[in-house]
């Protein structure tokens, strides 16, 4: 086992007033011992003492299968997008004097249109793409409720496509001629139920993850709602048999939308990272006002494929939690802008659904007992031994 020493010291509000401590350490292989871990579990408090043994995670463990899985199942969001796009570029190539400015997409598989056997298989393929991709959302999900809605949403959203071939609307020559059917009604109110679904999932999405993909989310739906009721506009002209000169246009936008907000989602959700032992993305934040200790742990964090954000202090902290979600919290006891647990209870109003680790250098059983009162799963205490720490982390 080779042991090498990262950094002597605690947190600086801590080693103002206790001195330095022993240092920190990375354990780079084999069964090591830990330094003393206090422990919450359902309720009863655990003390491993200096000693206890711990296999670590890091590069020791056989590669995550169900990881692997999901992954594929997320890329099959990009896939499905890549390929609608590949047909509604193609097909029309296949149907001589088909406009794609001015008809819709759904003329393509229209009753008697001469693409319509054209686009039933690859129409299908994306069907079991998109739906495979939603359910790699909610296996992703986790503790995050609004990606395990919006997972259940994409799912609904393909399983939609199973219809489709059971709603065909008729060439526009046979609707303005009065000759529209039942299929008709049927497909106007798949493509109504289809659109609501895709507006719900963008909307619930935008609580997924972070600033950035929210307000991404919110300008997707803006320009869905521009452009959806420029659509409403001329599909009556459709039914009339009246010149439509841009209606392909504002249907084609609409759903261009939709694509690229799928695999942005993908990719944000391959990003964030996985919890190997729930299969989850794991979200964490560190506040710990020692830059090196931050990251520290971050690295080691990151090694298990976790998206790790550092903050130096209680205001950082505060507003990190306002902006993103987090799986855990990794939390200093002292900081230099706050008092002792006094941020722990802040952490657990602003994220009440987040698992809160407390790290201390001079922990004693009366701030245990009240860390833990106060909702964290457990004290880890300083030094760190990181692989460890990432462990009790991953597991709390």
């Amino acid at each position: 086992m080779t042991v090498q020493p990262l950094y002597r010291g605690t947190g600086r509000a801590d080693r103002a007033k206790h001195g330095p401590a022993r240092g920190i350490f990375r354990v780079r292989r084999g069964i090591f011992p830990i330094p003393p871990i206090t422990v919450r579990d359902g309720g009863h408090i655990t003390r491993l003492g200096a000693g206890a043994l711990v296999q670590p995670a890091c590069g020791t463990e056989p590669a995550d299968a169900p990881g692997v899985l999901r992954n594929a199942l997320l890329v099959c969001g990009i896939l499905s997008s890549l390929l609608y796009v590949a047909m509604t570029a193609l097909i029309p190539l296949q149907w001589e004097g088909y406009s794609s400015a001015s008809q819709t997409i759904s003329e393509l598989s229209a009753i008697g249109a001469p693409t319509r056997t054209v686009w039933t298989l690859p129409g299908a393929l994306y069907t079991v793409l998109v739906t495979a991709f939603g359910w790699g959302v909610w296996r992703s999900s986790g503790p995050n409720r609004a990606l395990g809605i919006v997972g259940r949403l994409i799912v609904l959203y393909g399983s939609l496509g199973l219809l489709w071939p059971f709603a065909p609307m008729h060439q526009r020559e046979v609707i303005a001629a009065g000759g529209g059917t039942a299929s008709d009604t049927f497909h106007l109110v798949l493509a109504s139920v289809t659109v609501s679904v895709m507006l719900l999932s963008i909307g619930v999405g935008a609580a997924t993850f972070g600033r950035r993909f929210r307000y991404y989310s919110i300008a997707s739906l803006v320009t869905l709602a521009l452009f959806g009721a420029m659509t409403f506009l001329d599909a009556p002209r459709l039914a009339a048999g009246l010149p439509t000169p841009r209606l392909g246009v504002w249907e084609r936008i609409n759903i261009g939308v939709f694509l690229a907000w799928v695999v942005v989602l993908a990719v944000a959700v391959l990003r964030a990272g996985r919890d190997p032992d729930r299969g989850h993305a794991a979200r964490i934040l560190v506040v710990d006002d020692e830059r090196l200790i931050r990251w520290s742990l971050g690295q080691a964090l990151g090694r298990h494929g976790c998206a790790v954000k550092e903050a130096a202090n209680a205001q950082e902290a505060q507003a990190a939690l306002r902006s993103d979600s987090f799986d855990a919290i990794v939390l200093d006891y002292r900081l230099p802008d706050t008092a002792d647990l006094e941020l722990l209870r802040l952490v657990r109003a602003l994220s009440p659904r987040s698992h809160v680790v407390m790290m201390t250098a001079f922990g004693t059983s009366e701030m245990i007992d009240e860390a833990t009162g106060l909702g964290a799963s457990c004290v880890l205490e300083k030094p760190l031994d990181l692989d460890a720490a990432c462990r009790v982390i991953l597991h709390s």
